[in-house]
């Protein structure tokens, strides 16, 4: 069994990285991309904290070589040959979202209100979501607000530009003072990574 991590657009040297249940971690090439990943012996494992921990560590430690496409925990192939015949039919759509992260970070938003209606609750949060992502939009390669009704959003931010971009969106968070607003960050791409969801068979 193959257990697959992220997709990468080189070969990540991680000699030395061990992944789920202390696994060697893998570069495996399906052209012209490469699929960082362990092989186990047995059956896929139940999700547990530990291993979902050990499973982001590898992504992060291949993310600290260059840019990577998370994928979700739990997607398992019974060998190198099915892992390709899921890569490959999407792998023109993969190249391109790695040249789209390449020196990028996700900075991730999260606005809190607290109000007994779900309603008042939604539309505040909803509109400083909005507010605070439009201050930061022109140094943002890319935006996430698909969960802005929950308070939630990501910024796709070039490494150089991240502490600037920070800045600026406390200062604007500022002129909010009824909700709490988070950030948090530098990660990997997690929400601009259409792979985390859909690879797995």
């Amino acid at each position: 069994m193959i257990h697959l991590y992220a997709l990468s657009a080189a070969p990540n040297d991680l000699a030395g990285v061990r992944g789920v249940d202390g696994a060697p971690v893998e570069t495996l090439p399906i052209e012209p991309i490469h699929a960082l990943a362990s092989r186990y012996s047995d059956p896929p494992f139940p999700v547990t904290v530990d291993r979902l921990v050990e499973h982001d560590a590898v992504i992060e430690s291949a993310f600290a070589c260059g840019p990577v496409l998370p994928v979700r925990f739990g997607s398992t192939f019974t060998d190198e040959r099915e892992l390709a015949t899921h890569v490959l039919p999407r792998v023109d759509s993969f190249v391109r979202q790695l040249a789209l992260l390449d020196g990028c970070v996700e900075l991730a938003l999260r606005v809190d209100f607290a109000d007994t209606d779900p309603f008042r609750r939604t539309r505040a949060v909803t509109v400083v979501v909005e507010d605070l992502v439009a201050a930061a939009a022109g140094d943002a390669r890319a935006v996430n607000t698909d969960d802005k009704a929950q308070g939630r959003a990501a910024l796709l931010i070039e490494r150089a530009a991240v502490d600037g971009v920070a800045e600026v969106l406390r200062r604007r968070a500022g002129v909010h003072p009824q909700v709490q607003v988070t950030l948090t960050g530098p990660w990997p791409p997690y929400s601009f990574s259409e792979h985390r969801a859909v690879v797995a068979p």
